[in-house]
């Protein structure tokens, strides 16, 4: 399929497509000058969207695929990688939590001082 129905069926943009084409995620066969996306690059598309959903940055999605393609998916390698970082990613999110959570609670503490001053 061509870009038009590529972006179509994955509604997305013309600009996140050639994004991912420019940093290496996407690799579409050519023929002269038209470029042709495949089922295999819907998957590749679907699988930078989860990642990113999750917090993954583009350059970790590239590394990860790097590595896919150099010792092969499904190797213990990349699974060893793969389970890092998403423990990593986990520990993250915990720390924005707990931050997030000091935030929540300091700004309550606010409300009710100002809430003595000025009642509802």
């Amino acid at each position: 399929m061509r870009i038009g129905e590529f972006v179509r069926t994955l509604n997305t943009t013309h600009e996140t497509v050639r994004h991912y084409e420019q940093v290496g995620l996407l690799c579409p066969a050519r023929d002269g000058n038209q470029k042709h996306y495949f089922d295999d690059h819907i998957q590749v598309f679907e699988i930078i969207q989860e990642l990113k959903n999750i917090g993954f940055s583009l350059e970790d999605i590239l590394l990860l695929f790097e590595l896919r393609a150099s010792v092969g998916c499904g190797s213990e390698v990349l699974i060893h990688e793969v389970k890092r970082k998403f423990a990593n990613q986990i520990a993250n999110l915990d720390n924005q939590i707990h931050d997030l959570t000091i935030r929540r609670d300091n700004l309550r503490e606010m409300l009710d001082e100002l809430s003595k001053v000025v009642p509802k």
